[in-house]
């Protein structure tokens, strides 16, 4: 929404919000005998963030059944108690997670292309650093370290997220500029999370592709062990194990050793987050690998949960005709999917055109999207939308179910090397990361300013 709340818009909610005054309802008015009394109750959801609006809409259920209230009025919006700065119809968490996925992803990037093209070089060799594969878990990690992780919980980041890692341990304050400017360089910032080489609030070494997922589920049972043993104190809580894995690192031997060791033992408490990109350092990964990775989890005894589409996506199948794109979508292959969301709107509108001629209902939807809103609604796989991301996380955080998450990503997300077949070992060029600057409202000598920044109010 791009309409802009006024200070007598403000006024006028404040004055709605605060009011004692009962809210006029017209079935109240007019059905005086169906509802009376203490048969109704009405509650004001406005400014509560998700986790709070389930909480209290739980509670609140549960206490008309037993008070015997037939009808429940709730009241949802988000509006004047969000202050946010740009947005006020933003929850003001969720506008602050979208900001630090901005700033993680531009430090990220930046990184990488100081290390290449900035640093002095003493042999002009390629330094490297993954931006595309750092780039399509950014979403994942800002839900978790800024929201869900607690001091208990214990992350093994996938090795070529390590510049992510490296980001937000930045703003944390867990890690120094100069760390992140001799970025794989002697004394900097690590190529992949070191607990012995890293100074940063590294829980895991995860050099070693797979090393991850069989190190968080050994670091659960071997939590188990210590409270069943009376070696930690009862009030301590348990931890999440959670391992952020590549998709390719399935492919990983002691994947399949450690998961059925997890089953054999009854593993509680890990999570296993799989940044489903689908493309790896040689190849893309087979159509329906993800049946194969739900049957295996499910057979293991965890809980698997799919994050295909983020909240774009999701509101298409409210539209007439919206469902077609999306069983589209579900059909495309994944080179193909790769390949369109490296082309753009072009591409994408092309297709679909083509392949949905016979559905006007399909058909209306895509002119309706200028080329932007497009290629925005098309890329929008629930792993790269926070606000999917973080929905499916907090679900999952009220028990010690294992969990498998796949996410669906975008491999290079946000950047120009998005979907490109050679992404995994390509970066940006210089002019790339001057228009990629210049869209992120970063200013020349604040490259590595820990502020949090907005786009322009339009």
């Amino acid at each position: 929404m791009n309409k802009k709340f006024t200070d007598k818009d403000k006024k006028d909610w404040e004055n709605f919000i605060n009011s004692k005054d009962k809210i006029f309802d017209k079935d109240l008015s007019e059905n005086k005998n169906t509802y009376s009394g203490k048969e109704s109750k009405t509650i004001d959801l406005h400014g509560s963030s998700l986790e709070t609006a389930n909480k209290i809409v739980s509670e609140y259920i549960k206490r008309c059944s037993s008070a015997n209230i037939k009808k429940l009025v709730v009241i949802t919006g988000k509006g004047l108690r969000s202050n946010t700065q740009n947005d006020p119809y933003v929850s003001k968490d969720l506008s602050i997670l979208r900001d630090l996925e901005k700033k993680v992803s531009w430090l990220s990037a930046w990184m990488i292309h100081n290390a290449n093209n900035i640093r002095e070089s003493q042999d002009g060799l390629k330094v490297g650093g993954h931006q595309a594969s750092s780039a399509s878990i950014i979403s994942i990690m800002v839900a978790l370290y800024f929201k869900v992780l607690q001091s208990e919980d214990r992350v093994a980041v996938k090795p070529h997220a390590a510049p992510v890692f490296h980001s937000i341990q930045y703003l944390l304050g867990n890690q120094s500029k100069e760390k992140l400017e001799n970025f794989r360089g002697f004394g900097g910032a690590q190529s992949y999370p070191s607990r012995t080489k890293d100074t940063a609030d590294v829980d895991y070494s995860t050099g070693s592709v797979g090393l991850g997922g069989a190190i968080t589920i050994f670091g659960s049972l071997i939590q188990d062990y210590l409270y069943q043993h009376n070696l930690i104190n009862e009030q301590n809580r348990n931890g999440k194990m959670v391992a952020l894995l590549g998709d390719a690192e399935l492919d990983e031997g002691n994947i399949y050793e450690a998961l059925l060791e997890g089953a054999k033992q009854n593993v509680r408490n890990c999570w296993w987050v799989i940044d489903y990109n689908r493309q790896s350092l040689d190849a893309v990964v087979a159509d329906e690998l993800h049946l194969k990775i739900d049957e295996l989890f499910a057979s293991m005894g965890w809980r698997v949960v799919t994050l295909k589409y983020g909240k774009k996506l999701q509101n298409l199948s409210k539209i007439k005709g919206g469902n077609k794109i999306l069983n589209w979508i579900d059909n495309c292959p994944n080179d193909l999917y790769s390949a369109l969301s490296y082309l753009g709107s072009k591409g994408w509108r092309d297709h679909l055109n083509n392949d949905l001629k016979n559905d006007k209902d399909a058909l209306k939807i895509i002119s309706s999207l200028n080329d932007e809103d497009l290629n925005e609604t098309m890329s929008n796989l629930a792993g790269n939308d926070v606000e999917a991301v973080l929905e499916a996380f907090l679900e999952a955080d009220n028990d010690d179910v294992p969990t498998c998450f796949i996410a669906y990503t975008i491999k290079g997300f946000g950047l120009p090397l998005a979907g490109h077949k050679d992404n995994h070992a390509g970066l940006m060029n210089i002019e790339q990361m001057e228009v990629y600057k210049k869209e992120l409202n970063i200013k020349q000598g604040e490259e590595w300013d820990c502020l949090l920044y907005t786009s322009p109010s339009p």
